[in-house]
């Protein structure tokens, strides 16, 4: 289907977290949840015609976000059954939900509807405490999420045309065109940001209004179509946030503006606290962004924040992601002051595990790579409620579920599948593309746009350069039997060392080829501590393998890994199948020790009788035979 992506089959490479390859855990977790809201979603579609005494609200961007979900889901799987749900979903959003203003030529999202019986109210303005009687950005953007997503599946036009719709809207009414970025909400009447009905919102900025356009529906939208304007919107939305958030006397970053870009640190309840979620989510954007327009400003920042969230967001003991914090350190304390409480609610953790498998991915850090799992590992652990399903809200320190008031409920507007269908997509993209090199529907992740840092020759380089000289010595001077440390490192191998029996034919191959190559004794060091070192494909690693078995250059090898986090899992999920399919490595063992699965005979045992030794048969005398009684 138009703009569609499919992808199937099994994987290859390991998971981050669990005995299951990546793309097998993610797939069942998001078939899993799909078949639990599959009830769930036969009740909105078909809230119309159903209980006429029943009573209740449907909001926008719950039913959006379910649609993403849905949509998000068949991408990850194939199932035509999640697809259709999120059809249907989608022509629900578009019967119910919006409003098309002919004269501005707009798309307005209501808030929801309110079903009484077989009446249909609409909710113009928002019902939420913090945005109540206005239009808050953030439900516009969100409305966008689910018919977005189902747009890169089915490519149908009239989704499209709602999109730009409402992206006129956003132009027209929520954009700041002097300062940058968009005010967060409008009045209902005037369609202004600055009118004084809107209290301690009036003429605000904050994340959700100027980033997370990104991540709800621009990122697909851009992916669905290639248009350039959709990434220059991109473009312009990092670009503000890179110059703007940082905030130089906290590790986090600055959420809520005044429409000069002041930071507002008196807005409601979030004052000077950080949301560490936020956070998060704005460091794995940025790394997204970097994909398709690379700038050190996108980098840097996404390495600053993800660099510094651990010690300051997260429970390095038990595991797990806090949720909101404040910014700045008491007065001679060392600690970041919970606001409320120490408890952890399930879309923070979801946004770490994402935002460090990006980072992982494109930076090829080991710390990354860990945070990605130990995050991954806490959520799986604590949030997924293995016995009923579905995904906790909160859980309090220790992990255990904080089952109180509003938050003893799983399904939440933002959890019914929106994060999770999204977390599972993502994770089996980030890994597959990123972690492993293992292409998704036959593209690797070059052709996808990713700019993986992960590309073998350029991290042999990387791990060289990082030598340390006086190691690199030490190992030289053990290979050549001869202290050569006095010597100048970018001056030549001097000609006066001889060989010794302490390895003579590494010392003669290692002289000469610093002679044929002119090498400094600098550049035999790199070479002696990365001897033997083959950085390529799977393919290309199995052909020099192969070349070296056939040739009878060597009937075995020892392996050594430099990156033993990522090389071994890549050496034996990627370059041992390649073996296998050349018949150069066996499928299975054969043996039942390690002496018959090596090929070697049983010695016999010297201790043994062995027939016609002084005078015996081999038998044992009938004194040392046991009494027939006491036999098995």
């Amino acid at each position: 289907m138009a703009g569609g992506v499919r992808v199937y089959g099994d994987p290859i490479m390991r998971t981050t977290v669990g005995p299951l390859p990546a793309a097998v855990y993610w797939r069942r977790r998001a078939v899993v949840l799909g078949a639990v809201l599959l009830g769930i979603i036969v009740l909105f579609v078909s809230c119309s015609g159903g209980d006429k005494n029943d009573q209740h609200v449907q909001e926008t961007d719950t039913i959006s976000r379910l649609v993403y979900g849905m949509a998000s889901a068949y991408m990850l799987t194939g199932d035509e059954d999640f697809l259709g749900v999120a059809e249907r979903g989608t022509e629900y959003l578009r019967e119910h939900m919006r409003f098309v203003d002919r004269d501005e030529d707009v798309v307005y999202w209501y808030h929801g509807i309110n079903v009484h019986d077989d009446t249909e109210t609409k909710m113009f303005t928002s019902e939420f405490g913090d945005d109540y009687d206005a239009i808050p950005m953030y439900e516009q953007i969100y409305a966008l999420a689910g018919p977005t997503q189902t747009y890169r599946v089915t490519g149908d036009p009239r989704i499209a045309s709602d999109i730009d719709a409402t992206l006129r809207l956003f132009d027209r009414f929520y954009k700041d065109n002097e300062r940058g970025g968009y005010y967060s909400h409008i009045d209902p009447i005037l369609l202004s940001p600055h009118h004084e009905s809107l209290g301690p919102n009036q003429s605000r900025k904050n994340w959700n209004s100027v980033g997370d356009h990104a991540p709800a529906y621009l990122f697909n939208l851009y992916l669905a179509t290639g248009e350039q304007r959709h990434a220059a919107m991109l473009e312009d939305t990092f670009d503000l946030i890179a110059k703007h958030f940082p905030d130089p006397n906290s590790p986090f970053v600055q959420e809520r503006f005044m429409a000069d870009w002041a930071p507002d640190r008196a807005w409601g309840w979030q004052q000077n606290r950080a949301v560490v979620g936020h956070n998060l989510k704005i460091a794995w954007n940025l790394m997204r962004m970097q994909a398709i327009t690379p700038k050190d400003t996108y980098r840097d920042l996404a390495d600053k924040i993800g660099r510094s969230m651990p010690d300051v967001g997260s429970d390095r003991r038990r595991g797990g992601w806090y949720d909101v914090v404040e910014r700045g350190r008491p007065q001679g304390g060392e600690a970041y002051r919970f606001v409320w409480h120490d408890r952890k609610a399930w879309w923070q953790q979801e946004q770490a595990i994402l935002a460090y498998l990006i980072l992982a991915g494109h930076s090829g850090d080991a710390d990354f790579r860990r945070h990605a799992r130990e995050a991954a590992a806490f959520y799986n652990a604590f949030f997924l409620d293995h016995d009923e399903g579905g995904v906790y809200f909160n859980v309090l320190a220790s992990g255990f579920p904080y089952l109180l008031g509003t938050e003893r409920l799983k399904g939440s507007h933002s959890m019914s599948m929106y994060h999770s269908s999204e977390l599972c997509f993502l994770s089996t993209v980030y890994t597959r593309l990123l972690l492993t090199g293992d292409p998704m529907d036959g593209r690797t992740a070059a052709e996808w746009g990713f700019a993986s840092a992960s590309v073998p020759e350029e991290r042999l380089d990387e791990l060289n350069s990082m030598v340390d000289t006086v190691v690199g010595l030490s190992q030289l001077n053990h290979y050549l039997d001869f202290d050569i440390s006095g010597y100048p490192l970018d001056g030549p191998v001097p000609d006066d060392i001889a060989t010794t029996e302490h390895g003579r034919s590494r010392q003669a191959h290692l002289l000469a080829m610093a002679r044929e190559r002119n090498l400094t004794v600098r550049d035999l060091v790199e070479w002696a501590v990365s001897v033997g070192a083959i950085a390529g494909s799977p393919e290309s690693i199995a052909d020099r393998i192969e070349e070296w078995i056939t040739t009878d250059a060597c009937d075995g090898f020892n392996l050594m890994f430099a990156d033993p986090h990522v090389s071994v899992e890549r050496f034996v999920d990627l370059v041992l199948p390649e073996l296998r399919r050349r018949g150069l490595f066996r499928d299975d063992y054969e043996g039942q020790t390690l002496r018959e699965n090596l090929g070697l005979r049983r010695p016999a045992n010297r201790f043994a009788r062995r027939p016609g030794a002084n005078g015996a048969s081999g038998a044992r005398p009938a004194h040392d035979q046991e009494p027939a009684a006491s036999r098995p």
